[in-house]
């Protein structure tokens, strides 16, 4: 018999196809290039974003307080005296990074309400994803709804990263926890006691990201801090500098190792260097181990917080996408990475002789929430996070629910003072309610060559050829793809003819040799891995990663922008929203966009204060007074 399809929405999956007659198609993969009839909800989700934020976050806050056995989910989750491991768990901390479901959900949200709108009464599902059509088959059944999975076949083989996700959460902690051991912890000795006496202060920060060539000389110049080296320089402060080593193709752990005893020597006593790892003594190590475990007992505890996986008067039960999640943050890689940061900030803190400041790049991630509980428990002076990059609307990890804020003890960790670079992100983070009395105005210290160097100056004469592409990438490798495959089909097109050099300009923390050779068509690029300050220069036109601040100075410096648009993610642009900023997410845009190089004129003061004299720093960190 025939299936009357008049009240059905189908949704399609990536590769799906639909020819049949229901009245709305739905594309759930795609933002651009979708087939046609369809609608996309990554558009829905992007045009919605405000309310979407909004429900986002007050769910996390609710989560939070959600009653189990008596307590709160919070409660539950405290390991020693108040302090609550809730906050360094995936769905607290919100990173769209580390938690792609959080796109998902988003995703089933304007799905949900489409559907409600439309009046539809049943739901096809064109897929292979197995948790989406859990989520939907439930749904449909709690509404008295038809529901369908037609569903494809595999993509292929599993990759080797598909496989591990896949295994138990206990095991992917203890293969963490063995990594972490042998590529650092075992290559570091117990840092000695930290000598007391004189003004003193601490600096946490990532490391490497400096400029390598005054690491030649013995100098350490850290590109998150910029000019405030100098000030340092001429200050009563001795700086003890802990250093959080991420992974990149700039230093390996070793030879970071070999840089410090250099600095050291270099610094003639004015600055002590320290990885975080040599405030872990085997003790602390055993103890991480244990803090682990109890979480992992919790986890069982907690098992019908399941129920509460959903929105305020949604039937909707978003939990199978993010249980993963879940379960990774009470038994899986992130909650040992959390574990091993519970107490090395523990042991930072107590180690260390008073110190009348601290200071770190703030992000909202997991790992500072440690830091700034430690701290003031240990009697330090006030500490201080930097917002060293220009705010993303859609990263959720910069907010929190207003109601958040008010909960005093059970507050989220926050610095004392929020240093902030410019007035739009102050703005920003005061719509969320973000408690305005510790915000600071500051300096950009990222930013400052953007005040020295004129916009004419750094376009380069079309007279004097050599048009060049520089392609700027993000972090994350499924964008960096993306992007990198979007420039091979433009390129394909013939959208690159009209330049001679294409310089592309890893993020760090992600090399691209491998996404490269892996394109087809084969993409003729040169790899350039110094600073961008030295890059502007050569640029004709820029083509930037979703989420790099980068795309922001390039405006600033008057150069023709693009902003690759990701194929299934979150709109992470911090210039998302303006609309003289072109974004492109199919090849033909980018070939347009490529042969326009059309600039676009912006104030720079509205995104970065850039006084070369550092008087917001210098009022911060000798007087500790936002202002």
């Amino acid at each position: 018999m025939q299936t009357d399809y008049k009240d059905y929405m189908v949704l399609l999956d990536e590769g799906a196809a639909w020819t049949g007659p229901p009245p709305r198609v739905l594309a759930y993969w795609a933002a651009m290039d979708i087939p046609s009839g369809c609608e996309s909800i990554p558009l829905g989700v992007d045009r919605q974003s405000p309310q979407l934020r909004q429900e986002y976050l007050a769910w996390v806050h609710e989560l939070r307080a959600q009653v189990l056995k008596g307590r709160t989910v919070q409660e539950h989750l405290r390991l020693e005296g108040r302090d609550s491991f809730w906050w360094l768990t995936l769905i607290a901390e919100k990173s769209p990074m580390k938690s792609p479901a959080i796109f998902e959900v988003l995703k089933l949200r304007v799905l949900e309400k489409l559907y409600r709108n439309q009046g539809c009464r049943g739901l096809i599902w064109v897929s292979a994803n197995r948790e989406i059509q859990d989520v939907l088959r439930d749904w449909c059944r709690s509404l008295g709804h038809s529901y369908e999975w037609r569903r494809l076949a595999d993509p292929g083989k599993p990759s080797l990263r598909d496989r591990l996700k896949r295994l138990p959460q206990p095991m992917r902690a203890l293969a963490y926890l063995a990594e972490f051991w042998w590529r650092r912890r075992r290559l570091v000795t117990a840092a000695p006691d930290v000598p007391g006496g004189g003004r003193q202060a601490t600096i946490v920060t990532y490391f490497p990201n400096i400029d390598p060539g005054q690491a030649e000389k013995g100098i350490f110049l850290s590109r998150y801090w910029g000019r405030l080296h100098r000030v340092l320089a001429e200050s009563p402060w001795t700086i003890n500098w802990v250093w959080f080593f991420a992974p990149s193709v700039e230093y390996t752990f070793a030879q970071a190792l070999r840089l410090r005893r250099r600095f050291t020597e270099t610094a003639g006593g004015r600055a002590r260097y320290f990885f975080l790892e040599e405030f872990l003594p085997f003790k602390s190590l055993l103890k991480a181990v244990g803090l682990y475990m109890q979480l992992g007992r919790r986890r069982f505890t907690l098992r019908s917080v399941s129920r509460a996986f959903h929105f305020p008067g949604s039937d909707l039960n978003f939990w199978p996408v993010l249980a993963r999640d879940w379960r990774n943050s009470l038994s899986g890689w992130a909650a040992m990475e959390g574990c091993l940061a519970w107490v090395s900030f523990r042991e930072l803190a107590a180690r260390l002789p008073r110190q009348e400041w601290g200071l770190y790049p703030w992000e909202n991630q997991a790992w500072e929430r440690p830091l700034n509980t430690a701290w003031p428990q240990e009697g330090h002076g006030k500490l201080m996070g930097f917002q060293h990059v220009s705010l993303r609307y859609l990263d959720l990890r910069s907010f929190e629910d207003p109601r958040s804020y008010t909960l005093g003890p059970d507050a989220p960790p926050l610095p004392e003072v929020l240093a902030m670079g410019g007035l739009k992100d102050k703005e920003l983070l005061e719509e969320t309610k973000f408690p305005s009395q510790g915000l600071a105005m500051v300096e950009a210290l990222r930013y400052m060559n953007l005040s020295q160097q004129p916009v004419e100056s750094s376009l380069p004469s079309v007279a004097s050829g050599g048009k060049t592409l520089l392609v700027v990438t993000g972090y994350m490798v499924s964008e960096t793809a993306s992007q990198l495959r979007l420039l091979a089909q433009a390129a394909q097109g013939g959208g690159l003819a009209g330049y001679e050099h294409i310089l592309v300009k890893p993020h760090p923390y992600c090399p691209v040799d491998g996404i490269l050779q892996a394109l087809t068509p084969p993409l003729q690029v040169e790899i350039v891995n110094e600073s961008l300050g030295k890059l502007w220069s050569r640029a004709t036109a820029v083509y930037a990663a979703n989420s790099t601040s980068a795309s922001v100075e390039a405006v600033c410096l008057g150069l023709p922008v693009l902003v690759h648009i990701p194929e299934n993610s979150l709109n992470l642009s911090p210039l998302r929203g303006k609309a003289a900023v072109q974004h492109v997410g199919t090849a033909a845009d980018l070939i347009k966009g490529l042969a326009a190089r059309e600039s676009v004129t912006v104030n720079i003061s509205d995104f970065f204060n850039l006084d070369q004299g550092l008087p917001g720093w210098r009022r911060l960190l000798t007087e500790g007074e936002p202002g």
